[in-house]
């Protein structure tokens, strides 16, 4: 039976990202830190079975974030989808449970989100049949209001909703040093 639901990395490659967000004042650890994170990404990713499919900076298309993440969702459902679990690669306690959870809601006709620590997304999977361009514009990508407006939106079109357990996003050092240290 062929699989309907993929997942999308959505991220920059750690070359580029270790030059946006420093994680560690050390460049060699900087630079080490977010190949760790990618890596890790792409193997709970490959460690679900589900196929996955990586778009960077080199294959976004669109002015904006919010362009370049749905246009690289349609990605996803252009090569005959029906469901797309989007992730990045800044959510280091994300795990393969999580993304079988996802898949099994969306088996179920339920979109999925994941709460990030700032308000965001860390996972947002979404149906063929609940997605819409407007969002590019109608969500205020990128900032702490990201959850709460997808989680309107969807409400507003009567789709169930599976809420995974809030994570910690890193973007700083700061926050490497919490999870290290807390977690």
């Amino acid at each position: 039976m062929k699989q309907d639901t993929a997942i999308l990395i959505f991220s920059r490659t750690a070359k580029t990202e270790r030059c946006l967000k420093k994680l560690h004042k050390n460049s060699v650890i900087n630079n080490s830190l977010h190949t760790a994170l990618f890596n890790k990404t792409v193997a709970v990713a490959k460690s679900s079975g589900l196929p996955f499919f990586i778009v960077d900076e080199r294959l976004q298309n669109g002015v904006n974030f919010g362009e370049k993440f749905l246009n690289a969702i349609e990605l996803i459902f252009s090569l005959g989808f029906k469901k797309a679990i989007a992730i990045g690669s800044d959510a280091a306690l994300l795990n393969t449970g999580m993304l079988l959870s996802a898949s099994e809601a969306m088996n179920a006709g339920k979109n999925v989100l994941g709460q990030d620590s700032h308000g965001g997304i860390y996972m947002l999977g979404i149906q063929k049949n609940a997605y819409d361009q407007s969002l590019s514009y109608k969500i205020q990508w990128q900032t702490n209001q990201v959850f709460g407006e997808l989680l309107a939106y969807f409400d507003s079109t009567s789709n169930c909703t599976f809420i995974l357990p809030q994570l910690e996003d890193l973007n700083t050092e700061h926050e490497i040093s919490e999870l290290l240290f807390t977690g």
